[in-house]
């Protein structure tokens, strides 16, 4: 661990000398039941609350790594003053995670603005600038929601037809002054 210019500790990414981590704990893999849905998830652990910068936020987005894996991600609140962050079931069984398995997990603070947009996509908007104007509208959490959904798909012809399903969304919004 090294120290960085504002005191706080930095944590090397693991195989990688350039990426450092703000934040890092461990916790066991637990789950969250919301009835018929079931996540698996990472509490933050109490002592960590006080140096993570939640304030006035209804979820912070983070990027580091679980159990060595990069990641993107979000940390949510509770309801009862605590945070989780979801783990994925690909990412649970890539690392052989159980509940209860003790997760290493290291983190930064991202861009809470920030969206990437599939280049695709973005080639699309680049050609109609009127569509552009109301993706730019759209609110960080829309654009990252339609982005994920174009970047997701495997096949140029479902990229396609996602594309297409977007601009009509788009079309179909008065445009914001």
């Amino acid at each position: 661990m090294v120290e960085d210019a504002s005191g706080y500790g930095l944590t090397q990414r693991a195989g990688d000398p350039e990426i450092f981590y703000q934040f890092e704990f461990e916790a066991p893999l637990d789950v969250l039941d919301y009835g018929r849905m079931k996540y698996r998830i990472v509490r933050m652990p109490e002592a960590l609350k006080q140096s993570v910068p939640f304030q006035g936020k209804s979820r912070l987005r983070i990027t580091g790594e679980v159990a060595e894996e990069a990641f993107d991600g979000a940390w949510i609140p509770d309801g009862e003053e605590g945070w989780y962050l979801i783990i994925n079931t690909q990412r649970a069984k890539r690392a052989k995670l159980t509940i209860g398995t003790p997760v290493e997990v290291r983190f930064n603070v991202a861009d809470q603005d920030g969206v990437e947009v599939p280049e695709t996509l973005q080639r699309a908007l680049d050609a109609d600038p009127e569509a552009q104007a109301r993706w730019d509208a759209l609110t960080p959490g829309r654009q990252r929601g339609f982005a994920y959904r174009i970047g997701s798909a495997k096949t140029t012809p479902t990229i396609n037809k996602r594309i297409a399903e977007l601009f009509d969304e788009l079309a179909s919004k008065p445009p914001k002054p």
